[in-house]
């Protein structure tokens, strides 16, 4: 084991010494010198320092509006696979994507002490939503 132990160390030292060859080494010293000069000895910014001065990405709310964009598609994706997908994980997890964004997530689990599983649970909710008098 104690051989084993020192053929590992010798790798190790290895690659270290082939990773941080002068060059490499002078980069990595150069990068962690402009990483750290904003910082106090415990690691964290100095008042009035931030580790992101640029701020936020100003093209951020751009790439939402174009997610956004696509929320009727998606949820029409979402629909067609509940209704049709030949799986019964993928139906069910469409159904439950749905029933996320539509309603929130559920803030306690589901637990029913009756025969059957979740997707039975599911299934009695909805037929019982179905038989309900909607409001016109």
């Amino acid at each position: 084991m104690h051989t084993k132990t020192m053929t590992t160390a010798r790798i190790i030292d290895f690659i270290k010494a082939a990773l941080l060859t002068p060059i490499a080494n002078k980069c990595y010293n150069s990068a962690m010198a402009i990483a750290t000069q904003n910082r106090a000895r415990s690691g964290q910014f100095l008042p009035g320092q931030s580790g992101n001065p640029g701020g936020r990405p100003k093209d951020e709310h751009r790439v939402s509006e174009l997610a956004r964009s696509y929320t009727a598609e998606a949820i029409d994706t979402l629909v067609d696979l509940m209704r049709h997908g030949k799986d019964e994980r993928v139906r069910g997890t469409a159904a439950q994507a749905l029933l996320d964004r539509g309603w929130g997530k559920a803030k306690v689990e589901v637990v029913s002490s009756g025969e059957g599983g979740y997707l039975e649970l599911l299934r009695a909710v909805n037929e019982q939503i179905k038989q309900e008098p909607r409001l016109s």
